[in-house]
Formats: C-alpha cells, structure tokens, sequence
C-alpha cells in the first residue's frame, strides 16, 4: 500500500507507463473516497496475481489470511510544492509535515526527523518495522 501511495503522488507518477495496471487502478481510485478506493485494490484480481507472484519470491513465513497482524503501511512523499507529506488511506488526506528546504530529498536529514524518523524511534529496533525508498539511478 505504502508503495502504491508513493507511485501516485510522489515523483515516480512521471514513471507510470500508459495503458499498465497501476495506471487502470489509479484512474479509478482516485476520483473515490478513502473506503471505496480500497475497494478498488482489494477487488482487482490483477493485482492480487501481482501481489502474490511477488509474496512467494520470498523467504519470510507469509501470516495466515485469519491471523491477526498489527501492521500498518504508510507513505512519505514530497510534493511539488516542497512539502514532505505523510499518506495513509485510511485518512481523507495527506498530512502535511511542513516544507523541506531547497535541494533536500526523502532521505534529508531534515527530512527524516520531520517524517519516517519519528517511526523509527518508536519501532526501536523492532524487525516488524521495515523502510523502502523509491529512487531514481544517478548513473542511468
């Protein structure tokens, strides 16, 4: 979910390819409110394929489908406006966190403890807590 908010509102947008299906997916999210844009994800088959192709790759003991988890996805991007935003969709919005300065990315200093930082220190080491960056390849 985290990555999904990060695709559609941070600077990977620019990335999408037209005609995929998280273009489809988000074409018909996005006009909907938070629980009906839910919907669209829990009920895409196509995505569910993805999302298990990609969950048997790994090595980790998946939980079972009625086994209760505590976690929780959330997304930080900064907006074209300079703004670090917090994305979470069960809210009806982003958070604004406040404009970073000039120059800085998602892995600042300023953005850190404006942000994700805040999280790392209440995960306290915990492996249940987890971090991925989308970036682009200074050598590509």
């Amino acid at each position: 979910m985290a990555l999904i908010h990060c695709i559609s509102n941070g600077s990977a947008k620019q990335y999408i390819q037209p005609g995929s299906l998280i273009e489809k997916l988000l074409n018909e999210a996005i006009p909907k409110k938070p629980i009906a844009r839910a919907d669209v994800l829990y009920n895409s088959c196509e995505l569910e394929h993805a999302h298990m192709a990609a969950a048997v790759k790994g090595d980790s003991r998946a939980p079972q489908s009625d086994e209760g988890v505590g976690f929780h996805f959330l997304a930080f991007v900064k907006g074209k406006d300079g703004h670090l935003y917090e994305m979470n969709g069960g809210w009806d919005g982003p958070l604004d966190h406040g404009k970073l300065p000039e120059g800085d990315d998602l892995m600042s200093e300023k953005a850190l403890e404006m942000g994700v930082g805040r999280y790392m220190k209440l995960a306290d080491g915990s492996i249940e807590y987890s971090m991925v960056a989308l970036a682009t390849n200074p050598e590509a």
